[in-house]
């Protein structure tokens, strides 16, 4: 029987240009922002940016919250604040792999 051994993927790969561009709207606006406004500031369509926001919320880079006015209410985004422990870096990935 091969013999396996648990290894630990290291980081991540950096952000390509798209979704690097999304983050750093994130971080500028100080305020969270909707995904037009994100589109708008980036030159992306909407669908691609809320692609990339979904990204980043998923690597814990990103955050998603509802803002509501006059009972009509969208998802608003902003970035996790700097130093944040988020959720999803609490536990470390582990990959099986064949020595």
């Amino acid at each position: 029987m091969a013999k396996r051994a648990w290894v630990d993927p290291g980081p991540a790969p950096p952000l390509g240009e798209s979704r690097a561009r999304v983050l750093e709207v994130l971080r500028a606006a100080g305020d969270p922002v909707g995904v037009q406004e994100i589109a708008e500031r980036t030159g992306l369509h909407p669908n691609t940016a809320r692609f990339h926001l979904d990204g980043l919320i998923g690597a814990g880079l990103g955050t998603r919250r509802s803002a509501c006015l006059r009972a009509r209410c969208r998802g608003v985004f902003g970035p996790v604040p700097s130093g944040t422990l988020h959720e999803t870096q609490l536990g470390r990935t582990w990959v099986l792999q064949a020595a």
